[in-house]
């Protein structure tokens, strides 16, 4: 994940000044002739089609991230001050001024995917404390479902990944699931296909008592990425203080769309009402990296983005580069 000037839970001084700063907000939107809104904080406005799902997709974020605060502790290597604190740093490059990398990298699996597999799995147990987890995974969605199972403690967890997956990620699934076992809860590998995509629609049909957990197509597990986007927004904002900042581009890479609808979504949205971002304009750029060569890069290595995801980048104005 990286971010050019271009957050973790909104503070409780933010939403102090938030009723002023939404009043004031209410004062300039506006819809336009053409439907458009036109939204402090959104520029290019938005059809309200694609506004109220954005909203719905923010509500969801909020909640993703109450639920992450239970368990801020257990999820990350980063050194925290306090509870709420963000799940990984925001470090500022040492080559180029004004461009910075979230550190998803530090969390306990190495990776984004944890927020997104411990929020689905929670939200789903919350009505059948005793389900069965199906997820397929070339590996950082597979070890982040393992450990929400470790910490959420459901009835079973079947891990599904393609024929080709890397001997490094495997073995740290195989040890995963080793340890989920011995905590009580059943935890099962199975090899089916030759990629991602053929792993994955042989996972969905297997629906019989079991709960499919997507990687990036549930909304919960989108939600559970988009606190990114809650954290880069507090760690985004003090470096706006004595600074003349016009854009502030956001940047990360595109497999099936979960990671970027969910962290644009939540910063475009919680920027939207702030007073200090009113005159940035705030971008979104995808990268698809489907022709990297590198067998830790298969997680990316998806034929499409996810329909769901796909009709928010639209409303998102994302720019996908193919690289």
């Amino acid at each position: 994940m990286v971010s050019g000037l271009v957050g973790n839970p909104l503070s409780e001084a933010h939403l102090s000044r938030s009723k002023s700063a939404i009043t004031a907000g209410f004062m300039d939107l506006a819809i336009g002739d053409d439907g458009r809104i036109r939204l402090p904080g959104i520029p290019a406005g938005l059809n309200i089609a694609s506004y109220l799902p954005m909203v719905h997709q923010y509500a969801s974020i909020m909640e993703a991230n109450r639920i992450l605060d239970g368990f801020r502790p257990q999820l990350s290597l980063a050194p925290a001050s306090s509870p709420q604190d963000p799940l990984t740093p925001l470090h500022a490059s040492k080559r180029l001024p004004n461009l910075y990398y979230k550190r998803e990298d530090m969390t306990v699996t190495k990776a984004y995917k944890v927020r997104g597999a411990l929020v689905g799995m929670a939200k789903l147990m919350a009505a059948d404390e005793h389900q069965s987890f199906l997820a397929v995974s070339t590996g950082n969605h597979a070890l982040g479902v393992l450990k929400a199972a470790s910490l959420l403690s459901p009835k079973s967890v079947r891990i599904v990944i393609p024929n080709g997956t890397s001997s490094q990620k495997r073995t740290k699934i195989e040890e995963a699931l080793r340890s989920l076992n011995q905590s009580g809860v059943r935890g099962e590998l199975v090899c089916m296909g030759d990629s991602f995509d053929e792993a994955r629609l042989w996972a969905q049909s297997q629906t019989e008592g079991e709960i499919y957990l997507d990687p990036y197509a549930d909304p919960w597990v989108v939600a559970g990425q988009g606190t990114i986007g809650l954290e880069l927004f507090r760690q985004v904002a003090p470096l706006l203080d004595d600074r003349h900042i016009e854009e502030l581009v956001l940047i990360a890479p595109v497999g099936g769309g979960g990671l970027l609808t969910g962290t644009a979504t939540a910063l475009k949205m919680a920027t939207a009402w702030d007073p200090r971002f009113r005159h940035i304009n705030i971008r979104v750029v995808g990268l698809r990296l489907n022709r990297m060569d590198s067998a830790l890069g298969d997680a990316i290595k998806v034929d499409q983005v996810a329909e769901v995801n796909q009709s928010l980048f639209e409303a998102l104005n994302v720019t996908l580069l193919g690289l």
